[in-house]
């Protein structure tokens, strides 16, 4: 008699699509590879830490809404940003006066003011000590 061959059960059928794509990228290189999901989760957290640096520097060229911030940080970073965090820092940093928002067409668009620039700059100068201060995080 001919056993009916079943079919095998997927591995890590119990794990979500991101959960299966880390495990994979784990079990590949018998370790954590730091290009590929654990890479992913250090730029978010360092995107969320530095988020109103970001947009900033970004508000530098054109003043842009808050989805368009969005779309520029995940086709830049590789990294979703969600916008109930981008709409609460922009916010914040309207209320701190580093940014001004008005409407235009259907949307609220945020740009520079003068302390925000200033900001920008101060952010740039200290690049180095920023370096630094994280090497000496990971010693």
């Amino acid at each position: 008699m001919q056993q009916e061959k079943k079919p095998k059960k997927a591995q890590n059928s119990h794990l979500n699509a991101s959960q299966t794509a880390e495990a994979t990228c784990i079990n590949k290189n018998r370790g954590l590879d730091l290009k590929g999901v654990l890479n992913n989760n250090i730029r978010e957290k360092i995107l969320k830490a530095f988020l109103d640096t970001a947009i900033l520097a970004r508000l530098e060229d054109k003043a842009m809404s808050g989805y368009e911030l969005t779309t520029v940080f995940m086709k830049k970073f590789g990294t979703v940003t969600s916008t109930s965090t981008v709409y609460a820092t922009l916010y914040a940093m309207e209320r701190n006066g580093l940014i001004e928002g008005s409407y235009s067409k259907r949307s609220r668009v945020y740009k520079l003011t003068e302390k925000g620039k200033e900001t920008l700059e101060y952010a740039r100068n200290t690049v180095e000590d920023t370096q630094a201060f994280i090497k000496t995080l990971l010693r």
